[in-house]
């Protein structure tokens, strides 16, 4: 029997135990770090956006409903996409992968176009969309929606998963 550590979130890690629930495995939750919604520190600077970027589950389950919901949404996979449509977004599209398949997506849908992106994020985000989009001449606003804090939630299960397993297998997302 194979024993993993899910290591998201409380209410995140629940799920991926019910996803995996019928593969042969122990999985014990564990979370290591803590999402908190931040109340905004400035001001969106568009009224009218054409795209809205979601790089994560947290992105918009923070979201405060600031735009229509039908404008066109990017997001970073397929769980991100699902859990868009089931919050209200009616068209989603998801990249399938990283920030670097958000940005052939782009280029696949929108080419050279320059358009209004809007990216409800976390502060410790990456900045390799906003490096592309500043290249590519589109206008692209970050907006802090959350913030992720390292958060042991069960030190001593962490130290026992960790001292008495020869090999360890940490499952972030699936």
């Amino acid at each position: 029997m194979i024993d993993i550590l899910l290591t998201r979130p409380e209410s995140d890690s629940k799920d991926l135990q019910n996803k995996i629930g019928t593969i042969p495995l122990v999985s014990l939750i564990c979370p290591l770090i803590k999402i908190e919604k931040v109340s905004p520190v400035k001001m969106i600077k568009k009224t009218k956006f054409d795209l809205i970027i979601f790089t994560s589950k947290n992105a918009v389950r923070n979201y405060e409903r600031i735009f229509n919901y039908d404008l066109q949404v990017f997001t970073i996979g397929k769980s991100t996409k699902c859990f868009a449509q089931e919050y209200g977004f009616k068209n989603v599209i998801s990249a399938k992968g990283t920030s670097t398949s958000i940005i052939n997506l782009f280029k696949k849908k929108y080419g050279k176009k320059k358009i209004n992106i809007f990216h409800p994020t976390t502060f410790e985000s990456s900045n390799e969309l906003g490096n592309f989009f500043k290249i590519q001449g589109s206008y692209y606003e970050k907006y802090f929606v959350y913030k992720i804090i390292k958060n042991n939630v069960y030190p001593k299960l962490f130290g026992d998963f960790i001292r008495k397993k020869k090999k360890v297998s940490l499952l972030f997302s699936l």
